[in-house]
Order: structure tokens, then C-alpha cells, then sequence
């Protein structure tokens, strides 16, 4: 039994986003989602579920994903999410500011290669590096001389990626990097849960 692939033809996004969650609780300001997944639906044969807690406040927007493992097995699981900040046109490795221990580039099925490099991205269009050892917190300058601050708890990798079109910059807070689904590292946390365990990432 096979997860179901993605648009590119393999399972790297996982299969939550293109399920239905379903709404428990919605205001102008706060949202709380609940997603159960049924073992051997879309191929993935583990029973699991999640809570997700989207909250607008005056200075930005907070977000609490939590997965749990509903099954009698071990399951591998990894929690990320992929928004776009907005970025200007003219962009250059000195408008984002992150701390991590290497870099790792992804080889064509989108995962890391294993191979440590300098920590450094290069802002260029259609580039995308993954990175291990990430703090949890980034700073992206914006037009007219404001920032975004992303801060994260939850998470050991972080992967960059900046669209070949479209002023955008994607900071992808993630638990374990592309390609260690159901792996443990000495610098990662293992992405395996044990029956009734849960991870969460916010």
C-alpha cells in the first residue's frame, strides 16, 4: 500500500492538504480545524489525527498544528506547513536572516542529498535548499522597510524556496527534512510517533 503522489508524482507534501478538515469552531479572528484520517484511505495505512489552531492577532497570525497516532503501529510523520511571504522584486541574500547548521540540497524526487554546505541562500529565482539544525527563527525584510519574523517551536529544518516567477519567498518550518520520513538523525528529531504519541509544531 502506497500513499497516493502528489502533482509531481511522488508523496513529498503528504496527503493532509488535499483532504477535507472540517471546521469546529470559526470567528473573525480564530479558527479551529480537525482532520481524522482512516487507515488505507489514499494508500497511507496508518489511522491518525489532527488539530489545527489559526489565530489573527495585532501583531501577525499564530498557527498550532498537532498530530496524533490513532493506530496500534509506530507511524512515520512529518508536520510542516509551506506559506509565501511576500518579497521584493529585487531580492538579495542580505533581506533574510536565519541561523541553521547546513545546508542540503534536494535531489530530483525532493529530498535532501545528505551532503552538508554553508548555510547561505542565494535569493535566486527557482532556487530551493533544505537545512538542517535550523533555530526555528527567520527575518525577511520587505519594501518600505518593514520585516517579517517567522519564530517556531517544533521544528529542527527549515527549507527555502523562491518561485522562478511571483515576488514571493516560501519559509517552510518542517520537523524532519525531505526525504527522512520515518528516519532519526543524530541533529533531527525522529519522525516516527508510537501509538497514541503526538507532535506538534507552531
Amino acid at each position: 500500500m502506497r500513499p497516493q503522489p502528489g502533482p509531481n508524482g511522488f508523496a513529498l507534501h503528504g496527503i493532509a492538504h488535499r483532504k477535507p478538515w472540517r471546521v469546529r469552531e470559526a470567528t473573525d479572528q480564530r479558527a479551529h480545524l480537525e482532520l481524522v484520517h482512516v487507515r488505507g484511505d489514499v494508500g497511507w495505512p496508518w489511522s491518525w489525527s489532527a488539530r489545527q489552531d489559526v489565530q489573527l492577532e495585532a501583531d501577525g497570525l499564530r498557527v498550532r498544528l498537532t498530530v496524533r497516532n490513532d493506530d496500534v503501529k509506530p507511524m512515520p510523520v512529518c508536520l510542516g506547513w509551506y506559506p509565501y511571504h511576500p518579497a521584493p522584486t529585487e531580492i538579495t541574500p542580505d533581506d533574510l536572516r536565519f541561523t541553521a547548521l547546513a545546508r542540503r540540497e534536494l535531489d530530483e524526487h525532493g529530498g535532501d542529498d545528505g551532503r552538508d554546505r554553508a548555510q547561505g541562500f542565494g535569493m535566486r529565482r527557482g532556487e530551493t535548499a533544505a537545512f538542517r539544525g535550523w533555530d526555528g527563527t527567520a527575518r525577511l525584510q520587505v519594501a518600505g522597510g518593514g520585516a517579517i519574523d517567522v519564530t517556531t517551536q517544533g521544528t529542527c529544518g527549515l527549507v527555502l524556496h523562491r518561485p522562478s516567477s511571483g515576488d514571493y519567498l516560501c519559509i517552510e518550518p518542517v520537523t524532519a527534512l525531505p526525504g527522512h520520513l520515518g528516519r532519526e538523525s543524530g541533529t533531527d528529531a525522529t519522525s516516527v510517533l508510537l501509538p497514541g504519541e503526538e507532535r506538534t509544531l507552531s
